[in-house]
């Protein structure tokens, strides 16, 4: 049998190392190289999906908040225009309002409700009242109607200045004032007939 020399052993125990070397590399570490590379696709792709669901969640909290905030707003306008008339409730907030505003509130006449010609899903309701006080005092009971809870418009008013003498020979003046308002009540739908 041939022997190989030192020299030529030593040849191809290099060869064999340097292809077990690349043959590790080729089937050890490059696919864990690749998967790796996969690793990273598969992060940026549930990183994509993570700012997605963030983006639907901040799109539901703030549809949840505005929600909450037309919820208010309707009760608000529930409240301006109830389902029922609530006459004697009108009556007491206009008095408290004259009362607060230094007014002598003589006369309240209420009208007949009638269904809005601008939107039919409530009615009008006239008011005619009857004032007298000083014009400052008018002029801020005006002022505080159109700030009440409850939908009030004021449509008319007529003011005259009137002149007393008292016993003792002393004039006062006071302002008579006549206003006209609507109060607005929500119309309730007709039940349905069934046929």
């Amino acid at each position: 049998m041939n022997r190989l020399s030192s020299t030529n052993q030593l040849i191809i125990a290099g060869v064999l190392i340097l292809a077990i070397s690349a043959a590790v590399v080729v089937f050890g570490i490059m696919p864990m190289f690749q998967k790796a590379a996969d690793i990273d696709v598969q992060l940026l792709d549930a990183d994509m999906q993570l700012q997605t669901a963030n983006a639907l969640v901040e799109r539901r909290l703030s549809a949840k908040a505005r929600a909450a905030s037309n919820e208010v707003e309707l009760m608000s306008i529930a409240n301006q225009i109830p389902e029922s008339p609530q006459l004697p409730s009108v009556i007491i907030e206009l008095q408290d309002t004259a009362n607060a505003s230094g007014l002598d509130f003589v006369q309240i006449t209420p009208g007949a409700p009638s269904v809005s010609v601008d939107n039919p899903a409530y009615s009008v309701m006239p008011l005619t009242l009857v004032l007298q006080g000083d014009w400052a005092d008018v002029i801020e009971y005006t002022r505080k109607v159109q700030k009440l809870q409850r939908g009030v418009r004021t449509t008319a008013g007529t003011f005259s200045r009137v002149e007393e003498t008292d016993a003792a020979g002393d004039v006062t003046s006071y302002i008579a004032t006549q206003m006209s308002l609507e109060v607005y009540v929500m119309n309730t739908p007709a039940p349905a007939t069934a046929q």
